[in-house]
């Protein structure tokens, strides 16, 4: 069963992948199945590994046999759970299809929306490479207009740009962007963080494909680290807060007292639209809505601080 076939038979619509992405995914498919099979034999050693690993060679190569028996139960994998590897596999050959990679840019600016409680909040980041960098989100800093300058909104300093709660610029740079190497690397960094890795994987994946400067390269190997984490189900066309559609697949931890996180995805470039967390009851706890996001050479000025050293008139923090 070829790649072609997979994406028709499993994917929640069209694909819109060029010849040359196509051909990457099916080498991740093939890499996949190959991996999944040679770490069978070591995941015995240790329960949490056994089941990573069962997971993941039926989140990736079990999506290939769906097409063939979707009735045949592979070790416990579920049918929505292999649509999900197989877009998620889709969604990595799309991202390395994008030309980029910014190791020298001055900021990496994104324009956002956040949902709070039922309401949207716009939101503006510069992450800066070697300066500090710059925020404006009336979420935050809604009581703080009087201290704005000539613009009108105020500015935040963000101090020197930290990725996903651990790498600067150039460790972000550094990351491998072979798969397994990159799961390992990020299993390692989150360990201790979250109800549990696998859920701490899921959300730093989401956190390192929003608001960062990750070239196409990382991009794509984070989705295809995503295909392989258990729990992971295919949700299907969904429409994000400014009517994009795109391909949501979410992972539920909401029984370890986390959360329902949802990406929605756009399927002809592999970008993140949108990330949504939602509580046990169903309700958004969380949205952000990425509107645009690339490399720029200037940022705004900062303005005082709210409270602090430096602040106008000075407060207590």
């Amino acid at each position: 069963m070829d790649l072609t076939t997979l994406l028709q038979e499993t994917a929640p619509g069209p694909t819109f992948l060029s010849d040359d992405a196509r051909a990457r995914a099916a080498d991740l498919v093939d890499s996949e199945v190959l991996a999944a099979s040679q770490r069978v034999h070591v995941v015995r050693r240790a329960k949490r590994r056994r089941r990573a690993a069962l997971a993941s060679f039926v989140s990736v190569a079990a999506a290939a046999a769906f097409v063939i028996a979707p009735t045949v139960d592979l070790g416990g994998g579920r049918p929505d759970s292999a649509q999900a590897a197989a877009m998620l596999v889709s969604a990595a050959a799309a991202a390395g299809d994008q030309a980029g990679g910014w190791p020298d840019a001055a900021y990496w600016h994104v324009v956002s929306a956040q949902e709070y409680d039922g309401v949207a909040y716009p939101r503006e980041m510069w992450q800066g490479r070697a300066a500090d960098g710059a925020l404006q989100d009336t979420a935050l800093y809604n009581e703080a207009a009087e201290l704005s300058g000539p613009d009108g909104v105020y500015t935040a300093g963000l101090g020197p740009a930290l990725f996903a709660g651990y790498f600067d610029w150039a460790g972000l740079y550094a990351l491998p962007t072979e798969p397994t190497e990159l799961e390992r690397v990020l299993r390692e960094t989150g360990e201790g963080h979250g109800p549990d890795p696998d859920s701490q994987l899921w959300s730093d994946i989401g956190e390192l494909q929003r608001e960062t400067p990750a070239p196409p390269a990382l991009r794509s190997a984070l989705w295809t680290v995503a295909s392989r984490i258990p729990g992971v189900v295919l949700v299907g066309d969904a429409t994000d807060s400014t009517g994009r559609v795109g391909t949501a697949v979410e992972r539920d931890a909401t029984a370890d007292n986390w959360y329902r996180e949802r990406y929605i995805i756009d399927p002809a470039t592999g970008d993140l639209l949108e990330e949504v967390s939602y509580d046990q009851h169903g309700k958004v706890i969380y949205r952000m809505t990425i509107l645009s996001q690339g490399p720029t050479e200037t940022a705004p000025a900062i303005d005082p601080p709210v409270c602090g050293p430096g602040s106008v008139p000075e407060h207590s923090c």
